[in-house]
């Protein structure tokens, strides 16, 4: 199966700007690379015309990193990907948890076990005939996504 569209929005995630939380977060963190164990998520079926769950590719590696923008903490690029689908303002918090939340999904990881979640969450919500144009079948494939980062 393949999920449309889903880095397109992705990519957008970076929006805002945010206090210039970098310099703290720099001096706790390196760099972490994360390969996705795990994924699953919704699509359409277009001949029962309801939606179904499935599985998804696992071949994702995703790069965090200090950002290389001085109003951001950290950036998170997916392996391949020309630039960084997403930007976070904060460092890390206490219990050593990375936090992203924008268009489109959240990133979340944890230090302390190595273990990180993305959820792209667009698709199956914005739906809504006679406002916009999005139909069930041209909508995105909503999916969550589970694995482990190792420093480097």
């Amino acid at each position: 199966m393949t999920v449309r569209n889903a880095w397109v929005v992705s990519i957008s995630l970076g929006v805002g700007a945010g206090a210039p939380a970098g310099a703290q977060a720099r001096n706790d963190c390196g760099n972490y690379l994360c390969v996705s164990e795990s994924s699953a998520g919704f699509r359409y079926d277009e001949q029962t015309k309801t939606w179904k769950g499935t599985n998804c590719r696992t071949d994702a590696k995703y790069l965090i990193a200090p950002s290389k923008r001085p109003n951001y903490a950290f950036q998170v690029t997916r392996v391949g990907d020309s630039g960084p689908a997403a930007f976070c303002e904060n460092g890390f918090n206490g219990p050593g948890c990375l936090h992203y939340e924008g268009l489109g999904g959240e990133f979340k990881f944890n230090r302390r076990n190595g273990r990180f979640l993305f959820a792209f969450v667009t698709g199956y919500n914005k739906v809504i005939p006679g406002l916009n144009d999005f139909t069930d079948e041209t909508s995105d494939t909503p999916f969550i996504e589970i694995g482990k980062c190792s420093p480097f």
